[in-house]
């Protein structure tokens, strides 16, 4: 080491008595000489590559999205094999205008009823589509968890 790296400690002993220095030298050089010591590692688990496939699987977001998806496609299945729901309609006309069909006197209010009657077998086969669609799942699934 350059006579010049010692200046600094040698001012600080000359500045200050023999104990404080040494204290201060402990205080604040201590630490350092700790923290680059390395610590003592633990062993690492010894696990197998399925082990770890599997870990790695249990974490993974792509792993999780297959597994919602497959919930979903599901729900699809459920979804695909129900009745289309009837629509309820509304309409209202001449209301506020001017004239004789000033205020609600000359108002036309029409309702509306509708369902949808699904012939040659569309639901039949929307179901299949969604149950293949599953099938298609459980083999992407399938081929990642192997």
């Amino acid at each position: 080491m350059p006579p010049s790296a010692w200046y600094l400690p040698c001012f600080l002993m000359n500045l200050l008595s023999p104990r404080t220095f040494l204290l201060v030298l402990f205080v604040f050089v201590g630490p350092l000489v700790l923290a680059s010591i390395p610590s003592p590692q633990p062993d690492p688990e010894v696990i197998t590559f399925r082990q770890a496939y599997q870990r790695a699987l249990m974490f993974s977001p792509n792993a999780q999205f297959i597994s919602l998806e497959k919930d979903i496609s599901e729900g699809k299945v459920t979804q695909a094999g129900l009745v289309p729901n009837p629509v309820f309609s509304t309409e209202v006309e001449n209301v506020l205008g001017s004239g004789s069909f000033n205020g609600a006197e000359g108002m036309e209010l029409t309702l509306g009823l509708s369902q949808l009657i699904e012939l040659g077998g569309k639901r039949a086969k929307r179901e299949n589509l969604a149950k293949y669609r599953v099938g298609l799942g459980r083999m992407d699934l399938s081929g990642i968890c192997s």
